[in-house]
């Protein structure tokens, strides 16, 4: 589930910048107490950076000319 919602999205790049961060993130809260919160915790990450960037991390809007 979560490889496919970090390519799901934006560019190839950005996915593999994505999967970084996320891998980074997992493994600190796993070195921490909180490991029982980690999957939660990725979870709620990917949601933060899809509601403020919707297009991916490198993703351009997009308008459409009618």
């Amino acid at each position: 589930m979560r490889p496919f919602s970090t390519v799901r999205r934006g560019s190839v790049p950005g996915a593999v910048i994505g999967a970084f961060i996320i891998g980074l993130c997992e493994n600190l809260i796993k070195s921490t107490e909180y490991t029982v919160f980690s999957d939660a915790f990725t979870f709620a990450l990917l949601i933060v950076i899809l509601v403020f960037k919707p297009t991916g991390l490198f993703g351009e809007k997009s308008t459409d000319k009618v």
